[in-house]
């Protein structure tokens, strides 16, 4: 993960160091769009497990399995921000993925710069 260095600039890091504040947004962000999660610790944790890609390696990192999950190098796997969201509103009956994602947006005022024109130039 490309992040800010001590002394300025910036560099390549990886580890806990760098995923919390990646899991700790997440969960921000579940809050945002459920109000009601906040302080449901087991309910952010179920929400953000339910929706990461599981990853696995063969660099054996600490006498792990290939195909085992959660392991020493990824953990449980890479997390899927807009999955996450997706499970922790209220799907309505019918809609594509497309228009779910649509639907969270709109649930936690997300997308309003992104969906809102451009100014015109004066």
């Amino acid at each position: 993960i490309r992040s800010s260095v001590v002394g300025g600039g910036y560099g390549n890091k990886s580890g806990t160091s760098m995923a919390a504040p990646h899991v700790a947004g997440l969960a921000a962000l579940l809050i945002s769009a459920r109000p009601d999660l906040a302080g449901d610790v087991e309910a952010l944790e179920a929400a953000i497990l339910a929706s990461v890609l599981p990853l696995t390696t063969s660099e054996g990192c600490g006498g792990d399995g290939p195909n085992e999950v959660p392991n020493n190098t990824f953990g449980h796997g890479r997390i899927d921000a807009l999955e996450a969201v997706l499970r922790v509103t209220r799907p309505m009956p019918g809609l594509s993925r497309a228009g779910l994602a649509l639907a969270a947006l709109a649930l936690c005022g997300c997308g309003r710069r992104a969906l809102s024109p451009a100014p015109t130039p004066i």
